[in-house]
């Protein structure tokens, strides 16, 4: 579904960051627009603007 659509947008909370799944289902790659918490580690910000993904830090 992500590879037919015209953008994927992910909704991650901090918590979230660092925790690793036994099958992954859709890479970091394709999406386009990452929206996060203040509280997400910045060196993994960093990573991901890196691979030209959009971080948007909700308030």
């Amino acid at each position: 579904m992500v590879a037919s659509a015209h953008g994927a947008i992910l909704l991650i909370d901090s918590t979230t960051f660092r925790l690793s799944s036994l099958t992954p289902i859709v890479p970091l790659e394709s999406f386009g627009i990452l929206i996060t918490n203040q509280d997400a580690p910045k060196e993994d910000l960093v990573r991901i603007k890196d691979m030209e993904i959009e971080v948007h830090i909700a308030s």
